[in-house]
């Protein structure tokens, strides 16, 4: 996997006196907002700048308070255009009681602004062979990539009311830094950083847009747990990067052939992960209210937050970096006998009087930086109410998210001089779902407004129920597919077409199709999905720039549909956008819906469960390492998938925990496949249960067996 971390970090550190007075006086204000009711406290402008003047480098920090600042760069930005957090913060509503693992490049977890608020012996170090909890995650190396991740930490929880440095969206809340990107990322290593702990995790960074890949069956086994069981059923929620590939040299792609020329334009639908309805998908506006130069669009999208410009031009984000002029983003100039010495990109990264020690920097973007202030928010929110679910998070940024309107966008392909066929949009502007619900494919559902989440969060009570994966019950499957075989005509675009009829009603909550063709130019393909409602969702857009020749059973995902009903005709449509001879089919197309009950239809009686559990008769060698299973369907109609685990007890899933087997009628459990070793004159206990379509659980069924 390749780190998206193509992002400039921007940091500014007002080094300003403040007297002890002032800060004790903050921070007993800070324990005394504790006990004060939100109905309680007057906003007053005047009190949350007073809060923000604590921290001298605070008022550069503009997604707190946009005021024009220009932040060391040429050009201010525009008054307003901020995360609109007056109210929450005068409040002193700050981020308490809620854990975050930053998975990045590692954080220099002994910095002046970050260390107090550290979960000491809780970081990971995955450089480290035999990674174990605790290893120190502080970067070794001193470039200004291995600083993304303490600049990442320090727009999340920066130290507040300490006088030095600037202050985090959330600084009371704990960080736990896992050393991930940057160095042999292993499957294992992907898999063991979206467990633990924690409330939120947080990933800025992606992997490259060039070629569509698969997300492995085992990390989505262990998102799928986590959402399902972590925080005592509220599920983990999870916070990640759409990408910074708005456009991009396609010879910068792995493995471009050298004649690979030309520019490709981004998707976030091009990155497998950004496909996961379990994660919210952020990305990046600028301080003059429109999307970052470099933010990459895409029906993934959930949200956008601040990400800054180059902070040259424009400002970038303020924040953290690793102590020291020799390294990190903040530096000294990089001085080469015979050539010319590498300036600092603006006054403040060197030998400024407000950054002596180069502990901050004013160059951090990308959405790397716009992901932690959606989690900063996020913890905020979960401040005010503890029993938010990830679903309940989700849907509270989606309907408090603040539509944003830019001067630049346009229909049409970026690349004015790109043929598209006759009638072919490009690019959709804001639309309205039949749920009423706006989207935009820059947008996802709009710039986050801090004080309305929070606000809506406070009184807010869940009644989504478990979340339901739409499966068809004649075939068994998990989606609705189809095989139609139909041609897509040249520059054509009608394109090819074809439905799917959905014959159950839920509410949606996520929609991924699969899809496979035979055109031998994927660049050249769009494709668009329509609801039973008429809503258009563009899932991949024309001239594309992935590498890929064919679309082979490719994920592709939307939020377009939220809040509309699942029931009836959903409309696929694949056009070839580019004249000549390629012609090529949709072979076939699967559709997978997320979503919840439609009003109080919430079925509660629990599934039978599968019946004939039985064990393959084989030698001891064989029941010792791979024993077989079998056993018959569920009566039940609506069961959706079975789910597996072993002990050593009749209670305990030591062994092996509860894995989601799909709907299957027998498995084999090998040391390979599920990292279990079955030993010699022991007794296990092989736990077997059925869920339906609204999570419901049957009882589960035990087959108790020695190893000889």
């Amino acid at each position: 996997m390749k780190n998206v971390i193509l992002l400039t970090t921007l940091i500014s550190t007002l080094f300003s006196c403040v007297s002890k007075k002032s800060i004790d006086e903050s921070l007993e204000r800070n324990v005394a907002g504790t006990e004060v009711s939100q109905t309680e406290v007057i906003i007053d402008r005047g009190d949350f700048d007073e809060i923000l003047s604590f921290d001298p480098l605070t008022k550069y920090f503009w997604p707190l308070s946009n005021t024009g600042q220009t932040v060391f760069a040429k050009r201010p930005g525009d008054t307003g255009n901020d995360l609109n957090l007056l109210k929450t913060i005068t409040q002193r509503t700050a981020g308490r009681g809620v854990r975050i693992a930053i998975s990045d490049t590692g954080v220099e977890i002994d910095h002046e602004d970050l260390r107090d608020n550290m979960l000491s012996g809780e970081h990971r170090n995955y450089h480290v062979y035999g990674k174990t909890p605790g290893t120190d995650p502080t970067p070794t190396s001193t470039s200004a990539v291995a600083a993304h991740g303490t600049n990442v930490a320090g727009i999340i929880a920066a130290i507040a009311g300490n006088g030095i440095g600037s202050r985090g969206i959330a600084p009371q809340a704990k960080i736990a830094a896992f050393k991930y990107t940057g160095g042999r990322i292993t499957i294992s290593n992907t898999l063991d950083q979206t467990q633990g702990d924690f409330d939120i995790f947080n990933y800025s960074y992606g992997s490259n847009q060039c070629k569509l890949a698969k997300v492995s069956t085992s990390i989505m086994r262990s998102l799928d747990y986590q959402v399902t069981f972590a925080r005592g059923g509220k599920g983990s929620i999870y916070v990640k990067a759409g990408g910074n590939e708005w456009s991009g040299q396609r010879s910068s792609c792995p493995s471009a052939p050298k004649e690979t020329e030309g520019k490709f334009y981004g998707n976030t639908n091009n990155e497998a992960e950004n496909t996961v309805p379990y994660y919210i998908v952020v990305g990046a506006t600028n301080a003059i209210g429109q999307l970052s130069s470099y933010s990459t669009p895409g029906p993934n999208l959930w949200v956008v937050a601040p990400g800054g410009e180059d902070g040259v031009r424009y400002p970038a984000i303020l924040t953290t970096d690793i102590t020291g002029c020799d390294s990190g983003r903040s530096s000294a100039p990089i001085v080469i006998e015979g050539q010319k010495s590498k300036k600092p990109m603006n006054a403040f990264e060197f030998d400024h009087p407000l950054n002596t020690n180069c502990n901050y920097t004013s160059t951090m973007n990308g959405s790397s930086a716009a992901t932690p202030m959606v989690t900063g928010v996020i913890a905020l929110m979960l401040e005010t109410n503890p029993d938010l679910s990830w679903r309940d998070v989700k849907h509270i940024l989606a309907v408090t998210s603040k539509k944003l309107e830019d001067s630049k966008y346009t229909s049409q392909h970026p690349n004015r001089k790109t043929e598209l066929p006759q009638g072919y949009v490009y690019q959709e502007g804001w639309t309205t779902n039949g749920a009423g619900i706006s989207f935009h494919n820059w947008y996802g559902f709009g710039q986050v407004d801090g004080d309305k989440a929070v606000s809506m969060a406070k009184t807010y009570s869940s009644n989504m129920g478990p979340q339901i994966k739409l499966f068809n019950k004649q075939t068994y499957t998990s989606s609705y597919k189809s095989s139609p075989s139909k041609i897509i005509p040249d520059f054509d675009s009608s394109g090819a077409t074809d439905t799917i009829e959905i014959d159950r009603e839920l509410t949606v909550e996520a929609v991924q199709i699969r899809i496979t063709t035979t055109h031998q130019n994927s660049q050249e393909l769009a494709v668009e999905l329509y609801s039973p409602n008429g809503t258009k969702s563009i899932l991949l857009n024309a001239q594309n720039g992935i590498r890929d020749k064919v679309l082979k059973n490719v994920m592709l995902g939307t939020n377009a549909f939220y809040g509309e009903k699942s029931l009836g005709d959903w409309k696929i449509k694949v056009i070839d956008t580019a004249r000549g001879s390629d012609i090529g089919s949709l072979v076939k197309w699967s559709l997978l819906i997320y979503g919840r009950a439609v009003d109080d239809r919430i079925d509660r009686e629990a599934p039978m469960p599968p019946t004939k559990l039985s064990i393959v008769a084989g030698d001891a060698p064989l029941i010792m390492s791979s024993p077989m299973f079998t056993w018959a369907h569920s009566e039940s109609t609506d069961v959706t998938r079975y789910e597996i685990s072993v002990g050593t007890t009749p209670e305990g899933l030591e062994t092996l925990d509860w894995i989601d087997i799909g709907l299957k009628t027998n498995i084999q459990l090998t040391m390979l496949e599920h990292k279990i070793i079955f030993f010699p004159g022991t007794k296990y206990y092989f736990h077997f249960r059925a869920i339906d379509a609204n999570e419901n659980t049957s009882l589960p069924i035990l087959y108790e067996w020695t190893v000889e």
